[in-house]
């Protein structure tokens, strides 16, 4: 009896952890892979159990893990593209007004040259907004180094170009200093 029990332990361990504790090992460290970005990382568990179906479940998981990694690198190269492919345009309209208000053979009112004048403003910060954009196309890449940032100033262009018809007053009560701060994120948050 007691070797009969002896037996039935021993092959009791042995299929638990042959079926069980083998095959959990395994899943783990395919897991732990796929987590730390290794989407090639083979998955050898299978069977019709739990087990099986968290495989299963783990290779579905990897799928859209790199759909999602195609589609960002792609998404990536398109903000790139478009923000580096419309710098040059906006180039060119900025410096044609600029022509125009030094023109000294031009007859333009004071109200054509303010309106020029907000044009350019307004271009400038169209130049800022496609320089964000590439900066986050560049994102993964390299941080941009932190620079000395008068918030002040900041505040008042953000505003600018949040209500350019003065429907509001917004006031900056802050440092009067420059802080150092990445330039990009710091406007995505205050332009929110």
């Amino acid at each position: 009896v007691c070797a009969a029990l002896i037996i039935i332990i021993l092959a009791n361990r042995l299929v638990v952890e042959r079926q069980f504790n083998r095959r959990v090992q395994r899943l783990t460290r395919a897991v732990n892979a796929i987590a730390q970005g290794e989407l090639d990382h083979p998955i050898s568990v299978t069977g019709r159990d739990e087990l099986g179906e968290m495989a299963r479940a783990l290779v579905v998981f990897r799928r859209n893990a790199e759909e999602l990694r195609r589609s960002n690198i792609e998404l990536e190269k398109f903000a790139y593209v478009a923000a580096h492919d419309l710098r040059s345009p906006l180039r060119a309209v900025q410096e044609l007004s600029t022509w125009v208000i030094e023109d000294e053979d031009n007859r333009l009112s004071a109200e054509s040259r303010a309106y020029l004048s907000m044009s350019q403003q307004r271009i400038a910060r169209l130049n800022r907004l496609l320089k964000d954009l590439l900066d986050y196309a560049r994102a993964g890449q390299n941080q941009p180094e932190p620079e000395a940032v008068d918030l002040g100033r900041l505040v008042r262009e953000l505003s600018l170009g949040a209500d350019p018809e003065h429907r509001f007053e917004i006031a900056f009560e802050g440092p009067q200093e420059a802080v150092w701060f990445q330039l990009t994120p710091l406007q995505q948050i205050l332009g929110n």
